[in-house]
């Protein structure tokens, strides 16, 4: 097969794109997510581990061998161990996440051992929500949810994001997303 283009004659162009053209990761302009998500992660964080050590210990102090063989001190220990690697990784995750935004699309990026990157063209997009929870509210975050069609489930969620800038955020995506529609 020769190296032509098949369709241009029927006024359709594909032209071939050659990988040392492609733009990279690193040409993307990725903000940060809120410094309060990584405080939030930290502090959920912080809570389980507390719950679970009150829990430990008043099911340690309830047992028939409380005060025997078995200390308190090694299931707590290894609480704090199991808890400690969390607290860390969230870190970690937290400093790993970021969004470019870009005229026509979006991108989002996460992930600290398993990386990952979600493309978002407007032109896709159906509906955006943001969602706020107790927790998420407490601390001024909120999430962006990206619907497109044929699905009942976000394609792309943000996280971590100041409840004004998620609003501002969805509210461009939006904008964007019908100026797409009007352009076809």
């Amino acid at each position: 097969m020769t190296d032509t283009n098949l369709g241009a004659s029927a006024g359709y162009d594909n032209a071939r794109v050659a990988p040392g053209d492609l733009p990279t990761i690193a040409a993307l302009d990725f903000t940060d997510l809120a410094p309060g998500y990584g405080r939030m992660l930290m502090a959920l964080c912080g809570a389980v581990y507390v719950t679970v050590s009150v829990i430990v210990t008043i099911l340690y102090h309830l047992s028939d061998d409380a005060h025997g063989q078995f200390p308190l001190y090694a299931p707590l220990l290894g609480l704090f161990v199991i808890f400690a690697d969390v607290f860390v990784y969230l870190h970690f995750h937290h400093r790993a996440c970021g969004y470019a935004l870009r005229e026509r699309d979006l991108h989002y990026k996460h992930g600290v051992l398993w990386q990952a990157l979600v493309s978002l063209p407007f032109t896709r997009v159906q509906h955006v929500e943001v969602e706020r929870g107790p927790i998420e509210r407490l601390f001024g975050l909120a999430t962006l949810k990206f619907f497109t069609a044929g699905g009942g489930s976000a394609d792309m969620k943000i996280p971590g994001l100041l409840s004004a800038d998620a609003t501002k955020l969805r509210n461009f995506v939006l904008q964007q997303a019908g100026a797409d529609d009007d352009d076809v």
